[in-house]
């Protein structure tokens, strides 16, 4: 079963959501694909995507996750804030066009059900590592 675009998982903006599909969802990890083209809003022409936008790429992952929570009730969507990104390793300077990017975003610790979290993140292309990073995170805690 296909999971909802991410424009209907994030509380973003159109031009502000950076993931283009959620492609798998378990207990405990996510993972999304970003496209690099030309219509990307940080894509720079000759070049790309700069590598630090793979920070909030990696933070859209761990909130579609809270998207996911709520099904196709919006107002269940688990509400949370990113206090923090620990060890932020790019590897490579650019994302480059053309690129399909699979993102994903691996609980580490915190509790099922909400409060102080974090996932380990990274970014891949064709097998290869290009960023990872330790997010830090506060979930809203289940009533």
């Amino acid at each position: 079963m296909p999971f909802p675009p991410p424009s209907e998982l994030l509380p973003h903006a159109d031009g502000a959501v950076l993931i283009d599909e959620v492609v798998a969802d378990s207990p405990d990890q996510t993972t999304v694909i970003a496209n690099i083209t030309a219509a990307h809003p940080y894509f720079v022409v000759g070049r790309g995507v700069p590598v630090w936008v793979g920070m909030e790429m990696m933070a859209q992952t761990v909130a579609a996750r809270g998207g996911l929570l709520g099904g196709s009730d919006t107002r269940r969507s688990r509400r949370g804030m990113l206090l923090g990104i620990r060890h932020y390793d790019g590897r490579v300077p650019w994302f480059t066009e053309g690129s399909r990017l699979l993102i994903h975003g691996q609980h580490a610790f915190g509790r099922e059900g909400g409060g102080l979290a974090a996932c380990d993140c990274r970014i891949e292309h064709d097998g290869q590592l290009l960023a990872r990073a330790t997010l830090v995170i506060v979930e809203e805690i289940d009533p």
